[in-house]
């Protein structure tokens, strides 16, 4: 098998390596690769995963803290006031780029600023066809792949 990063994974060490040895730890662990299985292999200096880690613990629980803020602006959902009452609650934050990187902001501020919004949909549109990506060997989901291709109506799904 060949083992390639996704495009701005940021990840310092060779996707090759990293493949084999999750690989490795998955068979060597009845099947089962837990992050925590992978983090305790890449704590010895010289595992072949450990450069991927911070190991600094006061850089690592700041990071945490952030992952946790982020989980938590990607949790928190929103009716919008002008939507019908009976549709369902929608993603209350956005990821968007901005001049010194990214950021959130409301879902309503996103939609109603047509920059904004072309990220916001050149996204959902990056993250359907990932997803499609994902589960094409699916049989089941042929359907659905059509519509998205093009092919059908993904109101008749």
């Amino acid at each position: 098998m060949i083992y390639k990063w996704k495009p701005q994974a940021g990840i310092q060490i060779d996707a090759q390596v990293a493949g084999e040895r999750l690989e490795e730890l998955r068979v060597r662990n009845n099947g089962q690769l837990t992050p925590r299985a992978v983090v305790d292999d890449a704590r010895p200096e010289d595992a072949p995963l450990h450069p991927a880690f911070e190991w600094r613990d006061e850089v690592a629980a700041e990071k945490y803290r952030e992952d946790q803020a982020r989980y938590m602006l990607r949790q928190i959902t929103v009716t919008l006031p002008e939507e019908d009452a009976a549709r369902a609650p929608i993603r209350a934050f956005v990821n968007v780029r901005v001049e010194d990187g990214q950021s959130y902001t409301h879902v309503a501020h996103a939609l109603s600023d047509a920059e904004l919004r072309q990220q916001v949909l050149a996204r959902a549109w990056r993250e359907l066809q990932d997803w499609r990506q994902r589960y094409k060997e699916l049989e089941e989901l042929a359907d659905v792949f059509s519509a998205i291709d093009g092919n059908g109506d993904l109101s008749e799904l």
